[in-house]
Parts: C-alpha cells; sequence; structure tokens
C-alpha cells in the first residue's frame, strides 16, 4: 500500500517534457520524492487510513486490515500474547516425578497468554489455521490495488 501511494501521489507531480529531457532518472527520482517523504516511513495504521481515503481499498478492506494489523501483526511481530491468543483456554494436567514414578498432578485450564509452555505450540496451530485466509486476503487486495493503478491485466499477453 506504500508504494500504490507513493505512485498515487507521483501522479500529481507533472514534468514537462522538456523539463525532463536530459535528466530523465532525475526526474524520476523527484517524481517521487515527496510521495517517499509522506509514506515511506509511515506506520501501518496511517497507511492503511491514507489508502482508504486515496480510494485504493473500500472501508470494509480498511476496517479488515485494521483487524489483521492488531490481531496478526501487532500481535506476534510485538510477540504479545494476549493479542494473540486473547482469552482462549487450553485444557492441561500437570505431572510430577515421584519416588521415580510419574504421578498425575493439578489438572487445570489456564488462558495460554499465561501458560508459557504452550504458547510455542498453539501459536503454530493458530498460523495454521489463519495463515492460508489471511495471505489469500491479502493478495487478492494487491491484485486489487495494482489494477487500480495500472488497470486490468491483458489476457492476451501470453506469461512466460
Amino acid at each position: 500500500m506504500k508504494y500504490a501511494l507513493i505512485i498515487l501521489h507521483g501522479r500529481d507531480t507533472k514534468h514537462k517534457e522538456e523539463e525532463t529531457r536530459g535528466r530523465m532518472i532525475s526526474s524520476f527520482v523527484e517524481q517521487y520524492q515527496e510521495g517517499r517523504r509522506l509514506y515511506g516511513g509511515a506506520n501501518l495504521d496511517k497507511t492503511i487510513n491514507c489508502a482508504c481515503s486515496a480510494g485504493l481499498i473500500t472501508r470494509t478492506h480498511k476496517k479488515n486490515l485494521h483487524r489483521f494489523r492488531d490481531r496478526f501483526r501487532n500481535a506476534y511481530s510485538h510477540s504479545d500474547k494476549t493479542k494473540t491468543f486473547g482469552k482462549s483456554t487450553i485444557p492441561v494436567s500437570g505431572v510430577r516425578l515421584e519416588n521415580e514414578k510419574f504421578v498425575s498432578d493439578e489438572r487445570g485450564e489456564p488462558e495460554i497468554a499465561a501458560f508459557l509452555v504452550a504458547q510455542g505450540l498453539a501459536q503454530a496451530m493458530m498460523a495454521q489455521n489463519d495463515a492460508p485466509g489471511y495471505f489469500l486476503y491479502i493478495d487478492k487486495l494487491a491484485r486489487d490495488i495494482r489494477e487500480k493503478l495500472f488497470g486490468p491485466i491483458d489476457d492476451s499477453v501470453q506469461r512466460a
């Protein structure tokens, strides 16, 4: 989305052909310089909001992306287990060694966010369930944004 915002902003920066002759590369860099300054370092929250304001994504996309940002990106990137697991619990049974034998101990259903030993496996299982839908959604959105910027793909062109 950042690239799309930068491209849109750069399209508003018109250069006359006579001004760019002999300085095509520097003119190209200049055309996108302000967009890079505005959006290149923007956080994801701002990027999503700006993409919606610019018409690159719908309000529904905006809502979904903010949900993804909070649920997946922030939770996983910042290792916030409360965001990752919410109030989800896991049934567990404690076991201890007593006189060289395993003995059952307390049974419980703690929140996964508070039960560190289960977090790695639980996170992998959640990712296995959540990742395909998330990536398919993002892929379709990226293709839609690409089409808004550059038009439809010509199906008559053969791909290598």
